[in-house]
């Protein structure tokens, strides 16, 4: 009987670590189905339009892909001036795993001409960056 009561704390140790071990295994069995799981949002980070004569409207097709495993939601879009727009049909509309969808960025240049940079941020669902930036650049001359 003396020997149970000595062996008693390294077998309630042994069945605390075997818990432990099966809990730790679960959450990252979880969190690998979980990343596997979410949205990703990519596009590419930056357009150049080129010469362009001033007061020329530049429209440049913009594709937005979900190279996740969830469902990507594009909320909004945010321009860094009042010299862009952006048209986008499927605003909160779910861009399956794997799909895409385009906007149309629109950019009207000025009456006097010169380099002219913009910045679109998109804000999504994508749980890693739910903000993205995407610049615009090119110049308008005579």
């Amino acid at each position: 009987m003396l020997s149970r009561l000595r062996d008693a704390p390294l077998l309630m140790l042994s069945r605390a670590l075997l818990i432990g071990s099966l809990i730790f295994a679960a959450y990252v069995v979880i969190n690998l189905i979980d990343v596997r799981s979410r949205p990703r949002l990519q596009v590419a980070p930056e357009f150049n339009f080129g010469n362009r004569k001033p007061g020329d409207l530049v429209t440049i097709p913009v594709k937005l892909e979900n190279i996740g495993g969830g469902r990507l939601l594009i909320h909004s879009f945010k321009a860094s001036c009042g010299c862009a727009t952006v048209d986008f049909q499927s605003r909160d509309i779910p861009i399956p795993a794997g799909a895409s969808a385009e906007a149309i960025v629109n950019i009207k240049g000025g009456r006097n001409g010169g380099k002219m940079s913009v910045e679109i941020s998109i804000n999504s669902n994508d749980a890693e960056t739910p903000t993205r930036n995407i610049k615009f650049a090119g110049e308008f001359v005579q």
